[in-house]
């Protein structure tokens, strides 16, 4: 999205260190065009007088990586987990296979630029990613905070994957294979009776499923989760409704 957001790490005073954001996408199979990650300006906090020339501090990552797939130990709802949970599992996100973890995509590393425009990416071809999460790995610290020099912290004004869902396919996960000492997770594109608004479909995690699905009530060629979705999805079905 375009909103703005925020967050931040604990102080460290070690600058190596691995921060980790994890996203829902709106749909279990999706397309990404671009990937973009800004950086925090604290502007209410002394200037950084150990760059020259002196200026706010940026609390930038070192580095970023994306990776896409499914994490269930993310998902409060996934198994009715309470948030204590979750963040219990936290260490689960950086296991390409550890208590259910699939990655279906990983990007390479890539360096952040210390500025309050950060990293925007225009991928040189669009990727296909499965799963309906993504992963933002942010790896080392660069700024301390000015106001206590010895802590490190990394800030995220906003990060956006930027690209479009495929709704009516949907993705899952199929039994993980295993090629000597390693697990090689594959994945199984299916033909889903998926909701047009919202990319819910019937065969899938239980995060992604709903019960029951109804046809648009004019076509009959579209499927929605009910005629509330129906309706937020009316101006854009009507240009191609065979009704």
């Amino acid at each position: 999205g375009e909103g703005a957001c925020y967050w931040s790490s604990v102080a460290s005073r070690r600058s190596e260190n691995l921060d980790w954001i994890c996203f829902k996408l709106i749909s279990t199979a999706c397309i990404v065009t671009s990937l973009k990650v800004q950086p925090y300006e604290a502007w209410w906090q002394p200037e950084d007088t150990t760059v020259s020339p002196s200026r706010k501090p940026v609390y930038s990552p070192k580095q970023i990586r994306f990776r896409f797939g499914y994490f269930p130990n993310s998902d409060p709802h996934v198994n009715q987990r309470s948030p204590e949970e979750v963040a219990a599992n936290s260490c689960a996100m950086n296991a390409e296979h550890e208590d259910g973890n699939l990655i279906h995509f990983c990007t390479e590393k890539m360096s952040v630029p210390q500025t309050l425009e950060g990293l925007q990416v225009e991928l040189a071809r669009p990727i296909l990613v499965l799963g309906g999460f993504a992963s933002l790995q942010m790896f080392d610290r660069v700024q301390r905070q000015t106001m206590s020099p010895r802590d490190f912290y990394t800030c995220i004004q906003h990060a956006a994957l930027i690209g479009y869902p495929l709704y009516g396919i949907g993705c899952r996960p199929s039994s993980t294979r295993r090629w000597g000492h390693e697990d090689r997770s594959s994945w199984e594109m299916v033909r889903a009776k998926s909701c047009a608004y919202c990319g819910s479909f019937v065969e899938g995690p239980p995060s992604f499923s709903c019960n029951k699905l109804l046809r648009c009530s004019q076509c009959r060629q579209v499927w929605y989760c009910g005629s509330d979705h129906q309706k937020q999805h009316y101006k854009f079905h009507k240009m191609y409704c065979a009704k």
